[in-house]
């Protein structure tokens, strides 16, 4: 499975990949990728999970409480997962 959290953020780039090795902790979080718009209209960052499917629920409540914690430094999110169809 897939999730992404989008975000606006006061912190820079640096910071924001800086909490990676935090949530690849994470039981259940396979890989991250911190991603930074270059175009377009939406926020700045996006997080990239991929999240084993059998432990995802438990998975992405572990991450909004990451989230949660960090919320006074980030703004504009969106949040969801996906699975694969093809």
């Amino acid at each position: 499975m897939r999730a992404f959290l989008v975000f606006d953020s006061y912190a820079d780039s640096y910071e924001v990949s800086g909490v990676i090795s935090e949530l690849k902790a994470i039981s259940g979080v396979k890989s991250v990728e911190a991603l930074e718009r270059v175009k377009g209209e939406v926020p700045r960052y996006c997080l990239a999970f991929d999240i084993q499917d059998d432990v995802a629920e438990e998975t992405g409540a572990k991450l909004m409480e990451v989230r949660n914690k960090y919320s006074s430094y980030i703004s504009n999110v969106v949040w969801g997962a996906y699975r694969k169809i093809g």
